[in-house]
């Protein structure tokens, strides 16, 4: 009797070590991935997300790849063309404003400006710099399944507002779109100016260069009062070629 109360003793010690031991388990798995978002957006060799969807390439003009891709909370990969200076505007930002919605007001779905909202001239700011090309160049490749979603919402149904209509606080309008040529494509582009309270401006450039199911856009970003120029941005893109 004895001898089968020790066995029973031993087999629930054991068990209790093993639930001891799963639930550390459980909270060092918990613990790392904690530790993984804390540090930010994963990180990937850029060579090997270009080459999803392009020919292998190091610069684009004067702008150099950056060496390591990120991978932001949603899927989306980001490669980083740069000229190496400084800028306030993340590849996240780009992302979650992508495109303003029919109905959408200025900036990221603020409502337009009320009548007692005290007024500001935006059309006398303007471009001190013109022709340029841009500090950066983002390619942004999408999840398969959001393509449709994305492209709706960043070249469709866009909404063309009056400068009159943005408050003193700035906000974002559409002030030019059309097409141009990539890879024997005639490829969608957009300009969107994000104008800045106290009287300034950064011109964000995207181009569609989704090619079947492979959903991409790239993304141009200029210095505060710099024009974007889809010509400049149209010479940098010829030098990207899509993978065969």
């Amino acid at each position: 009797m004895d001898a089968v109360a020790t066995s029973a003793d031993a087999a629930e010690r054991r068990a209790s070590l093993g639930g001891v031991f799963g639930v550390a388990l459980g909270l060092a798995l918990i613990a790392l991935c904690v530790a993984a978002l804390l540090r930010g957006p994963q990180r990937l060799p850029a060579a090997t997300v270009l080459a999803e969807a392009f020919a292998p390439c190091e610069r684009l003009g004067a702008l150099t790849l950056e060496p390591e891709a990120r991978v932001l909370p949603g899927g989306e990969r980001v490669l980083t063309f740069t000229d190496g200076s400084e800028l306030e505007v993340t590849p996240a930002e780009l992302v979650e404003r992508r495109g303003m919605g029919p109905g959408m007001g200025p900036g990221m779905g603020q409502s337009p400006a009320a009548p007692d909202v005290e007024p500001f001239d935006w059309s006398s700011v303007t471009p001190e710099v013109r022709g340029a090309p841009p500090a950066r160049l983002y390619l942004v490749g999408f999840p398969a399944e959001a393509g449709e979603a994305v492209l709706a919402s960043a070249f469709r149904g866009l909404e063309w507002r009056e400068l009159a209509d943005l408050p003193k606080e700035g906000g974002a309008a559409v002030v030019g779109g059309g097409k141009l040529e990539w890879a024997g494509y005639a490829a969608d582009w957009v300009r969107e100016r994000r104008f800045l309270e106290g009287g300034s401006f950064r011109d964000t450039l995207r181009v569609n260069l989704t090619l079947g199911r492979r959903c991409w856009i790239a993304y141009a970003l200029w210095p505060e009062r710099s024009e974007g120029s889809e010509a400049a941005v149209a010479a940098l893109l010829a030098e990207l070629a899509p993978r065969d």
